[in-house]
């Protein structure tokens, strides 16, 4: 839901900044991001996959980001989230102006 992007993304801001001003480690951080990119990926092809992505394209989407981030993993969270709220910011353009 493109409309609510901006709240899902300061959403997860708030979530990080307050986790890890309480447990400021850049090697937890970074293994979070791989943890997140694998979790991605298992709620996509996993025992249990959500079933509120059921868009073909959504999940190769997600498919494709969890991968890239499994092959090079963002060293934070933030890093990521930017990243993804991106890649869904110009799938959303390029969807409105098709």
């Amino acid at each position: 839901m493109p409309q609510y992007t901006s709240a899902y993304q300061e959403a997860f801001d708030v979530f990080a900044a307050s986790y890890f001003a309480n447990h400021r480690d850049a090697e937890l951080e970074a293994r979070a991001a791989r943890y997140l990119a694998g979790l991605m990926l298992a709620r996509i092809d996993g025992k249990s996959p959500v079933e509120y992505i059921s868009d073909t394209a959504d999940k190769d989407a997600v498919r494709a980001f969890a991968r890239a981030h499994l092959a090079t993993p963002a060293s934070r969270l933030g890093d990521m989230a930017d990243r993804w709220f991106r890649q869904w910011a110009d799938r959303s353009e390029r969807g409105a102006a098709s």
